[in-house]
């Protein structure tokens, strides 16, 4: 059986940024105090703790949905801006 390093290593090799995708595997520094969860970016641990307190801080005036991601609240606003 093929490892899953091994398939991300060779599909990397096509891949200039294999050293940031490498890092999603190996360093998971940033930890949650309240529970197990480890990320290797310290923004994903700030959106993490987000989901122990409840808070969605981006909010679509259009529709009045409430998001904890930037991203996805971008998705939002991005179709209601037509």
């Amino acid at each position: 059986m093929v490892s899953l390093y091994f398939v991300c290593l060779l599909i990397s090799c096509f891949i200039p940024y294999f050293q940031s995708h490498k890092r999603q595997h190996e360093s998971k520094e940033y930890k949650c105090e309240q529970c197990p969860a480890a990320f290797h970016r310290k923004q994903y641990l700030v959106t993490h703790k987000l989901s122990h307190t409840g808070e969605r801080p981006f909010m679509c005036e259009a529709c009045g949905k409430s998001y904890r991601c930037d991203h996805t609240f971008f998705y939002c606003e991005l179709i209601f801006s037509y």
